[in-house]
This record gives structure tokens, sequence and C-alpha cells, in this order.
């Protein structure tokens, strides 16, 4: 996205915490609002901070990192938030594939998150 002609990430993850800028708050005001759970996630997603499909997806991947510990139950927290949003659904499966087989769930979403940024 792009703030006063510059390019900044719409979210970020950082020692495990979830970095969004609040995008019900634009382009009035910036405001960057943090998560650490599966349940901030959800809220995150379900009350509309984040917006766009490729940004929803993205951040059920990072949710899933949060979650990779417990990721059938972090699957299904996350899927309720927005039962019609392809990405939502597309992101959690790819998660849930690389949780599964043993793959660093960290990478996963960032190899997810860079594909999607790439895709035209």
């Amino acid at each position: 996205m792009k703030i006063k002609g510059q390019d900044k990430k719409a979210l970020w993850f950082k020692n495990d915490t979830l970095f969004l800028i609040d995008q019900r708050k634009l382009p009035f005001s910036i405001e960057i609002i943090k998560a650490t759970t599966v349940a901030e996630i959800a809220k995150i997603i379900k009350t509309m901070v984040v917006r766009g499909a490729p940004a929803i997806g993205a951040t059920a991947a990072y949710g899933m990192v949060i979650g990779k510990n417990n990721p059938e139950k972090t699957a299904e927290i996350l899927r309720k938030t927005r039962p019609t949003a392809y990405d939502l659904f597309y992101a959690i499966d790819y998660m849930l594939d690389q949780i599964k087989q043993n793959n660093n769930a960290l990478q996963a979403a960032e190899e997810y998150v860079d594909t999607i940024i790439q895709s035209p």
C-alpha cells in the first residue's frame, strides 16, 4: 500500500507477533494493531481490520503460525471468521499441509505471502 507516496507493508510478522495497519482507520490515520494469539487474529479478520483477499490470506497464514501447536483447532477458528473468503481458506489449507509435513510454519507462511504478493 502507498502512504504519502511510499510503499508500506499492510502487515508483517516479527518475534511471534503479527503487526497490521488497521484498514478501518485509513485514510484519516495510521494505526498499527498487534496480535499474538489466534483469538486476536480471528478478531482482526472478522472485524475487517485487514481487508483485501491477499491480505486476509496472509493474515490467516500467520495466524496458523501462531496456532501451529494446535493446527486443526486454529484452522477451525479462522475458517469461521469469513466463511466466503476463498484466500482465507486457501491459506489455511496450505498452512495445514505444511504443518502436517513438519515444515517450518513461519518459513511456509513467508513463502506463501511472498507468492501472493508477486502474483499478478
